[in-house]
């Protein structure tokens, strides 16, 4: 059950308001009794509830539900992903993979953890010019902000998701988040799997095993059309066979073209778009390279034969 929804069906009785939600902390790591957490933005109080910003929305939390309230945030110069409590930015109770969260790296104390959470919000604003303002200041400070953004992968609004895998692709590496925006190809928003895609793309064929077996569960011809091109820049080999397999299914016309156009860069073959044609190449290489084993095969048979004779006849000489 999502949080929000959660939290909509609580009964309340009055507590005491948030301590210490001044100008210094305004995000806070919310547990809650029934087990739940999410980290949200400190908004104000009522009598009976906080109010938090959480993933573009607000939320009314009956304070009888909350469990603990710690702050979150860190003066400029702390380690990146440290708290002013001590505490662990990431145990918000978005999905993670388990052992997969990076060590927090030391940024040059530029910005603070508060800044980082309020660029990620800040990029599912109406506002273009807001966007495009968080975005810059998220790739300024891509190291401190690498941990946040592979939690903003799970964000609610699908244009955080996009822009944040976008993000990992621009700035990121495949040993640090390629298994991270491996994961968003099988987001439900197409315009996310499609910016998972030009990332994986950035990152380097790694990414190869993940993306051919994408290529045959994507829905949107335009999506399954980068993932074909992406072989081609990448003059993937591995991706001939499965390619040609591919065209003998592929019910759209212009990933049918793009495919062509792949399989002639990769084999340097102009059979266009005729499936029955690249079946019979396949076959005629997979025999070729066959026959190029056993001659190799004969070969060192015979060379090891040959050096057999030869150290006999040497022994028989010195006898």
């Amino acid at each position: 059950m999502k949080i929000r929804m959660m939290i909509a069906s609580v009964l309340i009785l009055a507590l005491p308001t948030l301590a210490g939600a001044g100008e210094e902390t305004h995000w806070y790591q919310v547990e809650l009794k029934s087990g739940q957490g999410f980290t949200g933005r400190y908004m104000s109080d009522e009598e009976d509830f906080h109010i938090f910003s959480f993933q573009g929305e607000t939320l009314r939390v009956a304070k009888n539900e909350v469990k603990s309230l710690t702050p979150l945030g860190r003066n400029p110069g702390t380690p990146a992903g440290a708290s002013a409590a001590g505490e662990d930015p990431k145990g918000d109770g978005a999905e993670k993979i388990p052992g997969d969260e990076p060590e927090p790296k030391r940024g040059k104390g530029l910005v603070t953890d508060d800044q980082i959470r309020d660029a990620i919000e800040e990029m599912s604003a109406q506002d273009d010019d807001a966007v495009r303002s968080a975005y810059r200041l998220l790739s300024a400070n891509f190291d401190d902000a690498r941990p946040f953004i592979h939690l903003a992968l799970s964000h609610q609004s699908s244009r955080v998701r996009k822009l944040s895998v976008k993000l990992l692709g621009e700035k990121g590496t495949a040993q640090d988040d390629l298994k991270w925006t491996m994961k968003m190809l099988s987001d439900d928003k197409p315009m996310v799997r499609l910016a998972a895609g030009l990332a994986i793309r950035a990152l380097g064929p790694d990414g190869y095993p993940e993306l051919i077996k994408y290529l045959e569960t994507e829905i949107e011809p335009n999506n399954r059309k980068l993932a074909v091109k992406t072989f081609q820049q990448w003059r993937e080999v591995r991706a001939v066979a499965p390619l040609i397999s591919r065209l003998q299914r592929e019910p759209d016309d212009g990933v049918r073209n793009f495919i062509a156009v792949a399989l002639e860069f990769l084999t340097r073959k102009s059979l266009g778009t005729d499936a029955n044609a690249w079946s019979e190449y396949l076959a005629n290489d997979q025999e070729q390279k066959d026959l190029q084993k056993i001659l190799e095969m004969e070969a060192a048979t015979r060379k090891s034969g040959a050096g057999g004779a030869g150290e006999k006849v040497h022994v028989d000489s010195k006898q």
